[in-house]
């Protein structure tokens, strides 16, 4: 008998918990939410290492830190959620212009310079590269002139992300949160489309990939 009262104790435990997690989803909203990693939806109680805030505001100095008692890992967002996201995606004229490569020199801890559409061959060996977008890598594009770099504010599902980057629309501008939509036909973000956020869609154009760059030092 108190086996099955220890385990009743631990699922109304486990449910409370998930209870928890979800009410933090919906009262700080989508755009306080930390994904923390690709996976199914989940919330969980934990506490946030140090290095984690530092690394938030080195990305984004207005971001606040996460909070020392829950971090909650957000549900995969899909279909229409995804449109309603990118359509907040806003364009930053206050500062002075920017160059994408700069731009993501100054939100990331990666060493590399040099043309954006050179970052992957220069990471070779020296940081992480892979195919899956992960928050906080950069994505290298090219097709364009000398390629492009922007950085990954967020992973949406396997198949769409935002992102901020600069010089996008041509002018310098920072745009933050916009969309990027794997459509290679395996979904190893070969090919991408991106959106524009001075049109508010998604561009026609099809943009080669190379792939992401992690800030983890190449083992």
């Amino acid at each position: 008998m108190s086996g099955l009262l220890g385990f009743v104790r631990l699922v109304g435990a486990t449910f409370a918990v998930a209870a928890l997690g979800m009410a933090a989803v919906a009262l700080a909203g989508p755009d306080a939410v930390r994904r923390l990693g690709v996976g199914a939806a989940s919330a969980a109680a934990a506490t946030p290492p140090p290095a984690l805030n530092e690394g938030l505001a080195a990305a984004d100095p207005n971001a606040p830190p996460l909070s020392a008692e829950l971090v909650i890992i957000a549900p995969k967002v899909t279909g229409a959620d995804v449109l309603a996201l990118a359509e907040r995606a806003s364009i930053d004229r206050t500062g002075p212009a920017l160059d994408r490569v700069t731009y993501a020199r100054l939100r990331t801890t990666l060493d590399l310079r040099g043309a954006a559409d050179s970052w992957w061959m220069q990471a070779a060996g020296r940081y992480q590269r892979s195919h899956a977008p992960q928050s906080g890598a950069v994505l290298v594009l090219g097709g364009a002139a000398g390629g492009h770099v922007a950085v990954v504010s967020r992973v949406l599902n396997q198949r769409e992300i935002l992102v901020d980057h600069a010089d996008w629309e041509g002018g310098g501008e920072i745009v933050r949160g916009a969309l990027v939509r794997d459509v290679s036909g395996v979904g190893d973000w070969s090919a991408v489309r991106v959106w524009s956020a001075s049109e508010g869609a998604l561009g026609r154009r099809v943009h080669p990939a190379s792939g992401f760059i992690h800030a983890d030092p190449e083992a």
